[in-house]
This record gives structure tokens, sequence and C-alpha cells, in this order.
């Protein structure tokens, strides 16, 4: 019984440094945009993710670089911010998902929001 709560206790440990190692939240990192939302997440590699939230639920979670799927997501905030508001409008108002279905963007996008994909 004892081996199996220390066993616990060290699995929740882990979980809690993972989460803490993986999202940092800072103020600034909230973006009102046309309704939403947008909340950045800065990953342990250095790159952004981000939420699309609105009225409290979760419409979008981007982990992954949404142009080539790296778990590294983009490396830099200000694209982050870009491609977080281009997802922001293709969300249908009526429905709360996405009008882009596809599990990632066409590079077309990146060369239109000035975003080097690499």
């Amino acid at each position: 019984m004892k081996k199996r709560l220390l066993l616990l206790a060290a699995f929740a440990v882990m979980l809690i440094v993972a989460q803490a190692q993986t999202t940092s939240h800072q103020p600034d990192d909230d973006i009102s945009f046309n309704g939403y939302t947008i909340h950045l997440l800065k990953n342990s590699s250095g790159g952004f993710s981000w939420d699309i939230i609105s009225k409290g639920k979760v419409l979008i979670h981007q982990v992954n670089n949404p142009f080539n799927g790296s778990s590294d997501g983009l490396k830099n905030r200000e694209d982050a911010i870009k491609v977080a508001k281009w997802q922001a409008i293709h969300i249908n108002p009526a429905t709360g998902q996405s009008i882009v279905r596809t599990q990632q963007l066409p590079v077309e996008v990146a060369r239109q929001l000035k975003i080097t994909v690499e």
C-alpha cells in the first residue's frame, strides 16, 4: 500500500513538473480579437502555441506548428498572433467551429501572413 501511494505521489509530481515546463502564463499572453480571446502559450522548446476561446469555451487548441506539424509550435510570438488571428477570422460564429477543415494550414497562408515556415 505504501509503495502505491509513493508511486502515485511521484507520478503526480512528474505531471506537475511537465505542465510547468510546457506552459507559461503572463498577463500579456491574452489578446482580445473579434470577440475571441487568444491565449498564447510558450512551450519548453521556446516556440509558441495558443488557444482561441469564446465565452469560456476553447474553440481551437493549437499545440503544434499549424504548417508543418512540428511540436515546437511557431518560433516567434508575432507569427503565433498572426496565425491565431487568421484562425479566429475563419471560425463560423454560428457553430464555433473552424471553417478550415484541414489538420495543417496551407503554405499559402504562411506566405499571405508573411511567415517563414521552416
